[in-house]
């Protein structure tokens, strides 16, 4: 455990949790472990887990016949597209108040509630910032169903974040298409992710070429509004050479990445099949990432709330000895004159009446 390795990785979808164990090495991945589990019907739907009881039977079942091969209890798990919403807040000056006005910018675009929300923001360029919100009961399902199975959270990634780690330094703007089960869409502008969106295909890649192709160019004239014309396009897997011709032609920039059909694991597996779950290898502490189960403190709409100022004692009793001065001074001689009429001097000689004695 000692020199083991730091992390491993988990991305799931509606039909498999995906296990992987890479690091980057001088701009290439270094695989050491790949495994995959089918998930039964409806343990995940749209990328969300809505049966907790099949899905973490079926996440116990890989971390215990896999654990002695990735050697780690430390994971890094990928938050699916649908749960979290990513976007790009820009301020025109410096505010000391940034988390209150990126929620009155966000939350009139928020898609869930906001009571239910939890928010993570980075400065990622001047003025402008990477927002990413998520629903914070989901972010404690994912964190207690994989804390109970025995691995130990590192951090909670959304998955188009780690995107832009795989790019590096990159012209703005661009867009980013990654396929595998499903097929996930993300424009970065100004180093922030201000859209993002999957879709699930209904056929295998090869047979949905039309699908993909109505997609892209629907995203890119409905999503896209900039002042600099979008031209770099890059997409993330194998069998999509179609993608690149179609791009090509309409007049962009578009390239492929990380495509390798190379055999990584005695087990068949390859590089583009666990695209995502090797991706995520190169999480770091600088990326915008959810913690386990506390995950980060939820949005609270901002409440302007008088306080009631307490005046503390010390306030009070100096005015009032400053007063109860100033009377004595101005009506000492009336008060003196009272005092003397009413309670007269033990010095003064008493005058008592003779006593009187009857005789018998």
């Amino acid at each position: 455990m000692l020199f083991g390795p730091k992390f491993s990785t988990i991305v799931f979808s509606d039909t498999s949790i995906k296990l992987a164990v890479a690091q980057s090495v001088k701009n290439r991945f270094k695989v050491s472990f790949l495994a995959k589990k089918s998930l039964p019907a409806k343990a995940v739907f749209n990328g969300r887990i809505i049966n907790r009881e099949v899905f973490e039977e079926e996440l116990k079942t890989i971390f215990l016949e896999n654990f002695d091969k990735i050697k780690t209890k430390n994971v890094v798990v990928g938050l699916n597209e649908p749960e979290t919403f990513l976007t790009k807040v820009k301020f025109e000056k410096k505010t000391r108040h940034v988390e209150r006005e990126i929620y009155e910018k966000i939350a009139p675009i928020l898609p869930f509630d906001v009571s239910d929300a939890s928010l993570l923001y980075k400065e990622v360029g001047h003025l402008v910032y990477q927002v990413a919100v998520a629903k914070t009961e989901e972010l404690k399902l994912i964190s207690n169903i994989f804390e109970n199975v025995g691995f130990s959270i590192k951090a909670i990634v959304p998955i188009p974040l780690i995107f832009q780690q795989l790019l590096g330094k990159r012209e703005f703007p661009y867009l980013f298409l990654s396929s595998e089960e499903d097929i996930v869409f993300s424009l970065v502008q100004e180093g922030a992710t201000t859209f993002t969106s999957s879709f699930r295909l209904k056929k295998a890649l090869p047979e949905s070429e039309k699908e993909i192709i109505n997609l892209t160019t629907s995203l890119i004239e409905s999503e896209y509004e900039g002042e600099k014309k979008l031209k770099n396009i890059y997409v993330h897997g194998s069998g999509t050479e179609f993608i690149k011709s179609f791009l090509k032609e309409k007049g962009f920039n578009p390239e492929i990445i990380f495509a390798s059909d190379k055999n990584l694991s005695q087990s068949g597996h390859t590089a583009s099949e666990f695209g995502r779950a090797i991706t995520l290898s190169l999480y770091k502490p600088s990326v915008l990432a959810f913690p386990k189960q506390t995950i980060s403190k939820s949005i609270q709409v901002p409440v302007q709330i008088k306080k009631e100022r307490t005046i503390k004692p010390i306030y009070l009793f100096v005015p009032l000895l400053i007063i109860a001065i100033f009377t004595v001074i101005l009506f000492w001689p009336t008060l003196k004159d009272i005092v003397t009429r009413n309670f007269p001097s033990q010095k003064s000689p008493v005058q008592s009446e003779p006593a009187t004695i009857s005789a018998k």
